[in-house]
């Protein structure tokens, strides 16, 4: 784990290593009670934890709108082919119509 920022471009292979001698200052040897861990980038182009927190903040796109109706698509259709194997237009015909006089 690395506390503060990494230099670099953000694809950058980091590469990590034991200490070749024992951390004998007070800051290394501490113990660490970590609470929370930031997954978003205060300096780079990270700016919300999760997927759920961007969708909040940002309301419905353009995406969520087409697989949402593409879902109540297949759904229709779903129902559609039930209806249509359980008695095709006589299941239809069960709830007649009501007419205004």
């Amino acid at each position: 784990m690395l506390k503060g920022s990494v230099a670099g471009p953000r694809r950058r292979v980091i590469t990590l290593r034991r200490s070749m001698a024992p951390q004998t200052s007070r800051k290394l040897t501490e113990k660490i009670t970590l609470k929370f861990i930031d997954t978003s980038s205060k300096i780079g182009h990270g700016r919300f934890q999760t997927k759920k927190e961007k969708s909040q903040w940002y309301g419905p796109c353009k995406k969520d709108r087409i697989r949402r109706e593409e879902r109540v698509r297949k759904e229709r259709a779903a129902r559609a082919a039930e209806r249509k194997a359980k008695g095709g237009a006589a299941a239809a015909a069960v709830a007649p119509k009501k007419t205004k006089k």
